[in-house]
């Protein structure tokens, strides 16, 4: 590295150097100094010792100019030498009797001083490299180095450019860019450079840093993209390396791109030590064309077309093997990012740009927090175009993890209209670095107040168990709309009760709580049987210790299942189909929870287990009680005890599920760990534009809802189930009313489309039989009174009493706001009893004993105290009961983190865990600090 003297002032004890200017040779002949060509200092460069009779020849083959943290740019005019704008190198050159003969060529650059144009550029650079790189490898070869210098009025063409931005499309004049210092043009200017090098020399440069030294400029540097680093060689991890160390050299290739505002000029050093052209398989033009052509489409499906259109005059003369699929992403990528890109640098800025231009994409002024939260609205609920929003009566809302760079989570809620899903609106949150009691559920409170006030009145809610949504939902939905229900969604909740049942059974687990439930918060009068003296005792003991046989997991699920359908809109279910009942029977709410607890009771007793009982009364058949809220209400289609239940048309959230579905696995696969703006462009683009196209396909009849779909597949399962038997069974056994279409048998119940065979068989025809089997009439045609809240739930035809859906106005929109206003999420959760694991915010928070279990890996890992022990590494390990499953789990989701990982390229095969273990961008966390 060069030292910096004195500025124009020789060190002592130098001598100049013959037909050299401002070159110096100190006396041990090691050492000579010089003045930098661009700031008028002196430097001193260590030199090895010159061989025999240290001629000038010798001198110059020794030369390394400027250094590079030095740089080339001029920073100060008054201090120029007299040569002015030339290098070091071009000072060298200026003695045609200089040059030695022989490769001692190839340490130095024969280069004009200065060029005018870029052709002048190309031209000279072109020749120069010919003449003197014979693309010979050998690591004894010195370098090839070479500083050139762009004037002011070098015009950089960019017509053969692929993005319609015109910024990118325009040609670019040096000194307007060194001048607007616009660090994302002189970045396109910097990759023109390059290719053109590439062009010229036939070696590929790779970005590697970039560095914005000063006022003056950014400087851009690239390596050769074959150069053998020492970090490469030493990567274990990089099969990449290892499989084609062979294409790698020890080059030192490097090429450094300054810009000089106070000059207007652009400096490009170059250095390398030849070794084999790198071949160029960078797309031509009729490629460019082509994913231009098709760019609207993902870039998986343009390569496949790519492959398929091989050889036609699409794509003359393009050798299709030669390009992957990487490089058409990067085209497509390229090419698109003018449609979602409104700011370099803060995506979040872009996001709110990109959506306050959106034609009916609305922002919530209450949720635009950067960092934290960023609201809007979809065109479902503007364009009275599209939908009525008063229709809607049934709403979900859910969250997702791993859509963004910045570890947001994306929450939506959608509804059903005309039985098919529609995203109403989108929030992006992340309450982590908030210090806020309630800080999510807050949010999402104002979020819900914002819907309505725009006009959503639901009548049945569904989530998951996250009761940030379901007291948010509850507290502002039923303000509108006293009817209001909320309901979980049925797959996760039997989900969570194989999970207990399988992997997390535990003796004694939850006793206090039960204890607390029993005694104090949960046990109204009509459940007075579990305070009976033997029971209480059995329901507080330890039972036994085993774990539940399969057969017993499965009677339990199922008992669960009818449990959460069961509701006093819908028949009780005659679970005996030999036994003949006087008609078709209905309970009450506290009927319903009556019988249910002790049927879940008697069997738990039976199989002496009242662990699992414990946990199922508090997490599922807990009712409400005095101040304190259940979860009957919200397990169960029962739903609250105060308002008459409707039928909702789905029993989980799979609607929601599925358009996570769509965006992570079909539109965001692309991409890993996209920009906020991005995102919220494909959503934008393509999963909200989809349902648009979706709804006007329904309105004009040229598809029908997937529910439909289902219910003809039902109907035609259950005519093939239709015999002599059953026509005996609908009139004495289960009592089947076509007109109010119930049926008090099991099927029926737990279909999700309200159908069975007793139904069905109403439209069999008995003069048709033939060989012991009945004729039923096909399905009835759709319309969209099909299905129905309330009964009959599925109507055939128009002369059936169906009745209009009752409609909550909700009052004056300022008397509704002012309502809204009263509603306090703290004090609605409070109602609820949560514990540990179902409280939102403890989720966000550290565990006390997890933050200690790392301090003490942390105090071991930093001084390699267990390195070198196996003793110690034994015991540690021996505190893991399954160190293989979590090497297994957390080893993908560490190697993506550090970027060690590249198997996972794009969401589709992102590691398992990725989208649970939420990534944190430092810049995200520096600026919520």
């Amino acid at each position: 590295m060069a030292k910096k003297l004195a500025a124009n002032v020789p060190p002592n004890g130098a001598h100049a150097i013959d037909n050299i200017p401002n070159v110096f040779l100190l006396d041990d002949d090691k050492i000579y100094v010089r003045l930098c060509a661009a700031c008028g200092s002196w430097y001193k460069n260590h030199k090895q010792k010159l061989s025999s009779d240290p001629d000038l020849s010798n001198a110059a083959q020794l030369n390394e100019y400027e250094d590079e943290s030095h740089g080339f740019m001029t920073t100060n005019t008054n201090n120029m030498p007299s040569f002015g704008t030339i290098g070091i190198s071009d000072a060298f050159m200026q003695d045609a009797n200089f040059l030695p003969e022989g490769d001692a060529v190839s340490t130095l650059a024969k280069l004009k001083v200065s060029y005018d144009s870029q052709d002048a550029f190309i031209e000279g650079l072109s020749s120069f490299m010919e003449e003197k790189d014979n693309h010979d490898y050998s690591e004894d070869k010195r370098l090839i180095e070479a500083d050139l210098i762009l004037t002011h009025d070098v015009v950089l063409d960019r017509s053969d450019s692929t993005n319609d931005d015109q910024n990118m499309s325009q040609n670019f004049k040096i000194g307007d860019v060194c001048s607007r210092a616009d660090r994302a043009q002189q970045s396109m200017v910097a990759g023109q450079l390059r290719n053109d090098i590439f062009e010229c020399t036939g070696y590929f440069f790779q970005l590697h840093r970039v560095l914005d030294a000063n006022e003056d400029g950014c400087k851009f540097y690239f390596t050769c993209s074959r150069h053998a680093s020492k970090d490469r060689q030493d990567e274990k991890t990089s099969q990449r390396y290892q499989l084609h160390a062979k294409d790698y050299y020890s080059c030192s290739g490097q090429v450094v791109i300054s810009f000089s505002k106070a000059n207007q000029f652009l400096t490009i050093f170059y250095k390398h030590r030849c070794h084999e052209k790198v071949i160029n398989i960078h797309p031509p033009e009729n490629v460019r064309k082509y994913v231009e052509r098709l760019r609207g489409i993902p870039p998986r499906l343009i390569y496949l077309n790519m492959i398929r259109d091989a050889g036609t005059p699409l794509l003359e003369s393009v050798d299709v093997p030669l390009i992957t699929r990487r490089q058409v992403h990067n085209l497509w990528a390229s090419m698109t990012q003018s449609a979602w890109r409104r700011h370099d640098k803060d995506d979040y800025l872009s996001a709110q740009i990109l959506l306050d231009e959106t034609v009916d994409y609305h922002l919530i002024e209450e949720l635009q927090e950067p960092t934290v939260s960023l609201g809007f609205t979809t065109p479902f609920m503007h364009d009275r175009n599209l939908l009525i929003l008063s229709e809607i009566k049934e709403i979900m809302v859910d969250a997702t993890f791993g859509t963004n760079f910045h570890g947001f989570e994306l929450y939506c809620v959608v509804g059903i209209y005309r039985y098919e899903t529609v995203p109403l609106s989108y929030l992006l949150l992340d309450t982590r670095a908030v210090e806020e009691n309630g800080k999510r559920g807050i949010r999402l409170t104002t979020w819900f107040k914002h819907l309505t006030l725009l006009g959503l009145r639901p009548s049945v809610g569904h989530s998951d168990k996250d009761f940030a949504e379901i007291v948010s939902a509850l507290g502002v939905f039923s303000l509108c709309n006293p009817s209001y229900n909320h309901h979980l969604c049925l797959w996760h909740s039997l989900r969570a009760i194989d999970t207990y049942l399988k992997t997390r059974f535990k003796e004694g687990d939850n006793l206090r709580s039960m204890i607390n439930a029993l005694f104090v918060t949960a046990r109204p009068k009509h459940l007075d049987f579990l305070k009976d003296k033997e029971t209480e005792d059995w329901v507080l003991s330890n039972g036994s210790k085993r774990k539940p046989t399969l057969k017993e997991t499965r009677v339990i699920r199922a008992l669960v299942k009818r449990h959460l359908l069961s509701s006093p809109s819908l028949p009780s279910v005659n679970l005996d189909d030999n036994m003949p009942t006087s008609g078709m029977q209905f309970s009450d709410w506290i009927d319903i929870l009556t019988a249910c607890v002790h049927e879940i009771l008697d069997y738990c007793r039976k199989i002496d287990q009242p662990a699992i009982f414990r946990y199922l009364y508090l997490n599922w058949y807990r009712p409400s009680h005095n101040d304190y809220r259940g979860r009957w209400e919200i397990a169960s289609l029962s739903g609250r005890r105060d308002v008459t239940p409707v039928i909702p048309l789905s029993r989980t959230t799979m609607r929601l599920e599925s358009h996570w579905k769509l965006l992570k696995k079909d539109y965001l696969s692309p991409f890993v760990r996209p920009r906020v703006d991005l995102l919220c462009h494909v959503i934008i683009a393509t999963l909200v534009l989809a349902r648009i196209n979706r709804l006007k396909q329904l309105q004009c009849n040229r598809e029908f809802p997937h529910m439909y779909h289902d219910f003809v597949k039902l109907w035609r399962k259950c005519s093939l189930a239709v015999e002599e038997s059953t026509s005996f069974e609908r009139e004495s056994v289960f009592h089947t009313d076509r007109s109010k279409w119930f049926c008090s048998c099991r099927s029926y119940v737990m279909n999700s489309r309200y159908i069975c065979k007793h139904l069905v068989s109403f439209f069999a025809s008995e003069s048709g039989k033939e060989a012991g089997r009945f004729i039923v009439s096909p399905p009835p045609r759709f319309h969209y009174q099909l299905f129905q809240h309330t009964s009959p739930l599925v109507s055939f035809d128009d002369s059936t009493l169906i009745g209009k859906s009752v409609t909550s106005n909700g009052g004056d929109a300022d008397d509704l706001e002012d309502s809204l206003d009263s509603v306090d999420f703290l004090k609605e959760i409070q109602t609820f009893d949560l514990g540990q694991d179902e409280n939102p915010d403890a989720n966000e928070q550290d565990d006390e004993q997890f933050m200690k279990i790392r301090e003490i890996f942390e105090w071991l890992s930093s001084d390699d105290l267990a390195k070198g022990n196996g003793k110690m590494q034994r015991k540690i390990k021996g505190y893991f009961k399954a160190p293989e499953a979590f090497i297994k789990d957390f080893e993908p989701i560490m190697r993506e983190s550090q970027g060690k990982s590249r198997s996972s390229q794009t969401m589709r095969n992102a590691a398992a865990g990725y989208y649970v273990f939420r990534p944190v961008s430092d810049s995200r966390l520096n600026n919520a600090r």
